[in-house]
This record gives C-alpha cells, structure tokens and sequence, in this order.
C-alpha cells in the first residue's frame, strides 16, 4: 500500500483532488456569505430615512417671497386662495439666462408666468414639497405629472427654482416699491 500512495500518478490525482475540493469549497462558501448578505440586505431596515411632512401640515405664508433676499430683485408673490405670481421687471431676460439662443422656449416661459396662477401643494416620497401650478391624474387619482414652481422649504424660505439661490420671505415693510407716503393717507 505504500508503494501505492509513493507512485507519482497516484500523487498527482491526490493533489488535483485536494485542489478540486478546495476550489469546490471555495466556491460553496463565497454563495452562502453572497446569500446572507443579500438575505441581511433585504431584511435591513432603509438607511435614508426621509422626514415627510403630511402637506396639511404646509402653511405657505402669504407675502412676497424675493430672491436671496434682495428687494431689488425679482420675486414670487403668494396671495390668498393659494395663488402665486413671478413679478420681474424684464421676464424675457430672466428667461433667457436659463435658455439661451431659444427664443420660442423663452417667448413660451415668459407667456406662461406672466398672470397669476393657482398652485397646489405637492409632497414627495422623499418629502420635497412642491408648489405645483400643473397637475395630471391619472384614471386612479394617482399624481402623474406637475409643473413645478418653487419649493416650500420653511415658513420664510421658497428655493430649488432657477439657478440663483432661494426666495425669502420679505415683510411688507422691507418691500423696495413700498414708500412712507404711500401708507399715510
């Protein structure tokens, strides 16, 4: 018998043996670690957890809400019966920054904010809260399309609309076109 497991051929299979079990159980172990990890991944509670206001919750203050602030600068104004209006001395060129050399799309844009328009408010799934001026359902009273206005990102904060940074709200007093003569009568 030991002259058997001496012979070299014999030696050669024990090896490719050894070698095709190790790589057997290689292979089995790699799965069972691979189907834990996918099994812990499906049972693991999200990670990104969104705090999403119920859109009751959303009191949009009326006022006019101006860009970065600045009482100079163009602004949406909010009135009652949920409405809003994009004031700016030159909509055109307002426009135009977005979309440059695309008249017809800026002539469309310009067309579209000048009046005032109704807006509803929208929360997503991730709890962004939209002011819509556009909304589709579908046959199911499902959401399935909205032109976005600005965003509702606190009492005194309307943002995520242009490129400019976010609309604050302005107590009429600080309105830049309010004089003190004007409220004296």
């Amino acid at each position: 018998m030991a002259k058997i497991c001496n012979s070299k051929p014999v030696k050669i299979v024990l090896i490719v043996a050894i070698v095709i079990l190790a790589i057997v159980f290689g292979f089995v172990f790699y799965q069972k670690m691979s189907d834990e990890q996918q099994e812990k991944e499906a049972n693991a509670d999200d990670d990104v957890s969104y705090d999403v206001p119920d859109a009751s919750d959303i009191k949009v203050k009326e006022g006019r809400y101006y860009l970065n602030g600045d009482t100079n600068s163009y602004y949406f104004e909010i009135t009652a019966g949920n409405h809003i209006q994009l004031h700016c001395d030159d909509m055109y060129a307002l426009f135009e920054k977005w979309n440059p050399g695309k008249d017809d799309i800026i002539k469309e844009d310009v067309a579209y904010w000048t009046g005032e328009k109704e807006y509803k408010i929208v929360v997503t799934e991730i709890g962004t809260v939209i002011l819509a001026v556009e909304w589709e359902y579908d046959d199911n009273s499902n959401l399935t399309g909205l032109t976005s206005g600005p965003c509702w990102l606190d009492e005194n904060t309307l943002g995520k609309w242009g490129q400019e940074g976010d609309f604050k709200y302005v107590d009429s007093s600080g309105y830049a076109d309010s004089s003190p003569d004007s409220t004296e009568n």
